[in-house]
């Protein structure tokens, strides 16, 4: 049994041809040379290419030919109007952050005045664990911060 070497399988691999000397019974001198074999197999791709650009082109200048000046007025306004739509739902969500943060700006001012203004000595020490935040409501904002993210 005859084996095919990695060059002759990556050929093999291209062209679609069985490089051996025996090809399902028909001797190598009867099929047409691998390298013509791969010339050809190079030439069809590179028309077919050319073929698919030619009808490309065709079909691009029958598709502008045939659309009304209306209908592309109709969905430029069709894409522009999507367009603002996702920007003004954009806006709405930043302006709702915006506004949390604001509020929660206001809160965080106010639980300085309380810690530097009216907390105790002994409060203040309390305070120094986090977990007693929950029993001061002026320091009730770092509920919201959770929220925020």
């Amino acid at each position: 049994m005859q084996r095919l070497s990695p060059s002759e399988f990556y050929t093999y691999k291209v062209t679609g041809q069985y490089p051996l000397d025996n090809y399902y019974g028909v001797k190598a001198s009867e099929l047409m040379p691998l390298d013509k074999i791969i010339e050809a197999k190079l030439e069809m791709q590179e028309k077919r290419k050319q073929l698919r650009k030619e009808r490309q082109k065709i079909n691009e200048r029958q598709s502008r030919l045939l659309r009304n000046a209306g209908d592309i007025i109709m969905r430029d306004m069709k894409k522009m109007k999507d367009e603002n739509r996702k920007w003004v739902k954009q806006q709405e969500l930043v302006e709702n952050q915006l506004k949390k943060i604001s509020e929660i700006i206001e809160k965080i001012s106010k639980a300085l005045n309380f810690y530097f203004h009216e907390a105790t000595a002994e409060v203040k020490k309390l305070l120094k664990d986090p977990l007693n935040w929950k029993n001061y409501p002026e320091l009730d904002y770092y509920k919201d911060l959770d929220a925020l993210y």
